[in-house]
Formats: C-alpha cells, structure tokens, sequence
C-alpha cells in the first residue's frame, strides 16, 4: 500500500482489535485525525481513545459474537449519523491528540510537579 491515508480517506470506520501491548494507540488516532470512527478493542489504553457511539465502539478482546453484534449495529447506521460520527472522530482527534493539546497537557503535569514539591 503506498498511499496508506487516501486508503483511510476511502474508509467509513477504522479497527483496531488488538490483544498484545497496546497504549494510546497512534495507529487508532491516526484513523480518527483522518475523520474514522474506531472500532476498538477493550485492551490497554485503547478506549481511552474514544467516546463510545460518539466517535467510535469498543468490543471485548476475542469476542466475535459482540464484534459481530457491532458491526451490524454500525450497519445499521444512516449516512447522517456515520457522517457525524466522521466528524466528531476528526474533531476529537484535533482537540485532543493534536500538538498543540499535547503541549498544554505536558505543561500542566509539569506544573503540578513543580508545584507540588514547593
């Protein structure tokens, strides 16, 4: 795949169903910045990433008949509503995962840290 973004332009949901190590995920938020709702699984940091049913869904690891379940609800889905879901994944992909997010979240651990050893 040499273009991997214009493929996620392409998609309506991403997945990211892992049950190995897994924090923040950079492979789920890449998906959201590129306007996906995620379809994760409950393991590590992954739902952390989202808000279910507003920009994503979260499974239980290994569970097929829920993954399934999900994937019929997802179908059910109007265009409307998938198309907010796209935009609130982006949204909250900009909001919170961006550089300037990550900037402000660094400081203010460092603050509480400063501040607490005073």
């Amino acid at each position: 795949m040499s273009e991997p973004y214009r493929t996620l332009l392409n998609a309506d949901i991403g997945f990211v169903l892992s049950d190995a190590v897994e924090t923040i995920s950079f492979a789920c938020r890449e998906m959201m910045s590129a306007g996906l709702p995620v379809i994760v699984s409950d393991f590590g940091g992954l739902p952390e990433n989202i808000t279910p049913g507003m920009d994503g869904w979260v499974t239980p690891v290994g569970d097929e008949t829920a993954l399934a379940a999900l994937l019929l609800e997802m179908s059910a889905l109007s265009p409307t509503q998938l198309t907010e879901m796209k935009q609130q994944a982006r949204g909250k992909a900009e909001r919170e995962f961006g550089i300037e997010s990550m900037i402000a979240q660094t400081h203010q651990v460092y603050t509480q840290i400063m501040s607490s050893t005073d």
